[in-house]
């Protein structure tokens, strides 16, 4: 059996792993209502899968999941860059809104209420940015690149959208699931994603535990209307989520052309730009970076899971 058939049964069982632990937290009497619990408990059995795949194989784990170092520089440089990015993910989701529902501010509060901050920003922003990163940009993106680093960040993207079971979070997490591929790649650190990954989370945690004050100065500026539309405390019809989006798209392209040049500049400082450039550049070039070519990326058990997601996705959606 080859590596990325292997590697495609592992998000199958990663599926599997999913839904049966969601089964799970309920047989073993842990609180339904409790979404922090659920969110950490959902965590680990993520990457139960990956794990045992890395170890049945007796891989050496540094390698396999390329926690390489990179500059100190690039740390800053990676830092802004999760804060220019992050506009045109909300432009994502904002437009997502028109055919989906909200599924994921109100699911963030429940998450939060209550709870220390440091305690969310652990289970919100540094455990996903280490396991799911470990998962996807580390074992998914290892195996696929092999054959074709460009449809293998692809591929990461579309199974990282999959995997969050909704339609609302698989717009923008399909998007940021390549643009974390792409960093590791330009990189060749799983180190850049996860930085921009805890990042583009704590910031979400940070705004809702700030929210209240923002709240507050929103409704003596614009009233009290105004302000619930601004902080999105109701929903918004279809023509006001254009309006908006129409509104912010200027800004989102623009913060996006300030991430693409930090992103040069930070894979110029890893001496990693030509290879960037044969890769991702002219049609064809160095399709497969491992020297191995002629296999496919999407066999069974891939096309399996991803339909097991997509009729989550259209269950969850419907009911």
């Amino acid at each position: 059996m080859t590596r990325v058939n292997e590697i495609n049964q592992i998000f199958l069982w990663t599926i599997v792993s999913a839904v049966g632990g969601s089964v799970l937290y309920v047989l073993l009497g842990l609180p339904r209502d409790d979404f922090f619990l659920s969110l950490a408990f959902n965590q680990i059995i993520l990457v139960i899968p990956t794990f045992a795949y890395v170890l049945k194989n007796k891989i050496n784990a540094k390698e396999f999941f390329r926690f390489n170092k990179i500059k100190i520089v690039n740390v800053f440089l990676l830092i802004l860059f999760s804060f220019f990015i992050t506009p045109i993910m909300q432009l994502i989701n904002m437009l997502s809104l028109l055919f989906s529902e909200n599924v994921i501010n109100e699911k963030l509060e429940s998450i939060v209420e209550g709870k220390p901050l440091v305690l969310s920003l652990i289970i919100i922003a540094v455990i996903p940015a280490l396991l799911e990163e470990s998962v996807y940009r580390g074992a998914f993106l290892t195996e696929y690149r092999k054959i074709d680093a460009r449809r293998g960040v692809l591929l990461c993207g579309l199974l990282f959208g999959l995997l969050h079971l909704n339609f609302n979070q698989f717009s923008y997490a399909f998007v940021m699931g390549m643009i974390f591929a792409i960093l590791v790649e330009g990189t060749g650190s799983i180190v850049s994603s996860m930085i921009v990954h805890f990042c583009i989370n704590a910031t979400s945690v940070m705004t809702l535990y700030i929210k209240p004050y923002l709240q507050e100065a929103a409704i003596k500026v614009y009233g009290e209307d105004m302000a619930d539309k601004l902080m999105l405390n109701r929903t918004l019809t279809k023509k006001e989520i254009l309006t908006a989006s129409f509104g912010y798209s200027f800004y989102a392209i623009a913060t996006l052309m300030i991430a693409i040049i930090l992103y040069t500049v930070i894979v110029k400082n890893e001496g990693r730009w030509e290879y960037i450039k044969k890769v991702f550049g002219q049609k064809n070039q160095v399709k497969n970076v491992e020297g191995q070519s002629g296999q496919k990326l999407i066999t069974i058990p891939l096309a399996m899971g991803m339909g097991i997601c997509i009729l989550i996705m259209i269950l969850t959606e419907v009911s």
